[in-house]
């Protein structure tokens, strides 16, 4: 049974949200403050964290910054901050999605399905060391090392890398990615994608602005050309 950890300090959402994700077989632990669920997460295991960013004590921002440090389990915002801007700087801090406030029930359920499912390994994949001139990639513990510097991977940036990596030197569209990774249709807005990759080329190339090994192929998609 996949853990979950809802961290929501509204009484009546967190217990809605636990309600629908027991109901879908999940084992739900919620905190109602930050500093609740930072112990929660010092103390046990789990497979995702669904976080609000507006908490009493602690903002879910902080949460995040916490859990990347050293952890790569996803993480899911949930929150009424809807503009494009927060979305943006949650998605590089490290979360792997962001739901605005109020959705559906079902809506939850669905990120979280593919949330978890895009972070359980997948047959056919491609495993062990990646090795180039720079840069080795670890594809059994999601890491990255560059010049003796070492870079853990989201689930969602290692999914994202695994399914380049798989078709290597091959095109992959935004569509396949949004579909292979997030389960969904691609409609257009690039926002979510463009701050996955950004992140990942940060840990991967030697400039992230100048990209050699995960390159753009402008109005279509990606492709990943190993160096050395």
């Amino acid at each position: 049974m996949k853990r979950i950890l809802l961290i929501e300090d509204n009484k009546d959402h967190s217990q809605m949200f636990k309600q629908v994700l027991e109901e879908d077989g999940y084992h739900v632990t919620t905190a109602m403050s930050g500093l609740d669920a930072v112990k929660l997460i010092e103390a046990e295991s789990y497979d995702l964290i669904i976080t609000d960013l507006m908490l009493p004590d602690m903002s879910g921002e902080s949460i995040i910054r916490l859990v990347r440090k050293m952890y790569s389990m996803p993480i899911l915002v949930v929150s009424s901050k809807n503009r494009d801007a927060d979305k943006i700087f949650n998605l590089n801090l490290g979360a792997d999605d962001y739901l605005v406030k109020p959705f559906s029930l079902k809506e939850l359920v669905a990120r979280v399905k593919a949330i978890l499912r895009r972070s359980t390994p997948q047959k056919n994949y491609v495993q062990g060391l990646i090795e180039m001139d720079q840069v080795t990639i670890n594809m059994d513990n999601y890491m990255i090392e560059k010049q003796g510097q070492k870079f853990p991977l989201t689930r969602t940036e290692f999914a994202i890398l695994q399914l380049l990596i798989t078709h290597m030197d091959q095109v992959v569209t935004k569509e396949e990615i949004y579909a292979n990774v997030w389960h969904k249709p691609f409609k257009g807005d690039n926002n979510l994608l463009n701050v996955n990759i950004h992140r990942i080329r940060q840990k991967l190339e030697e400039d992230a602005d100048d990209p050699k090994i995960l390159l753009s192929v402008w109005g279509v998609g990606y492709k990943f050309v190993k160096q050395g």
